[in-house]
This record gives structure tokens, sequence and C-alpha cells, in this order.
């Protein structure tokens, strides 16, 4: 369950059996500070849910990656985008 909003709060409940990709997104000042993005790919809704400003998100990413069996994982970090583009 993700829940978001200050004066209207939203809640998504997502399921666990459809999710087969967990990316990690984190900038510069986000690896400095600890927080980043996680986005999960749900690939029976074919759409992806976006946890924003995440606390300490490798150590969230990592519980995703043991509860999601067959689950794809990336990195992005602001390093790879500069210095090594993807081919």
């Amino acid at each position: 369950m993700h829940r978001k909003g200050f004066l209207f709060k939203k809640e998504e409940e997502i399921s666990f059996k459809h999710i087969r990709a967990v990316k990690l997104e984190q900038g510069l000042l986000g690896r400095i500070l600890n927080f980043g993005t996680i986005v999960l790919h749900d690939w029976d809704m074919r759409r992806d849910f976006i946890l924003y400003q995440i606390h300490n998100p490798n150590r969230y990413k990592q519980v995703l990656v043991d509860l999601i069996p067959n689950v794809d994982v990336d990195k992005i970090t602001l390093r790879e985008h500069i210095i090594e583009p993807d081919e």
C-alpha cells in the first residue's frame, strides 16, 4: 500500500504478483542525503508505480527484491547517465 498527499490523502494498493521490475533512481544529492525514487513496473496493468522521495531507498529496494520472485532490478544514478551512457 502506498499513501501520498498532505491535505488530500490518496492510497494505492499494489499487488506483488504482477510486479516484474524494480528500479531505483538517485541523483547526486539523493546519494548524499540518502533518498531516492523507487519505480515498480506492473506488467499486468502496463504502468509504473512511482514512490517519490523514499528515505534509505536501497534498503526498501532490497526488501522488495527479496519479497518478489523473478524480479528484474535496475539502478539508475547520475553517474550512469552522464559518464556511462547505455548502449
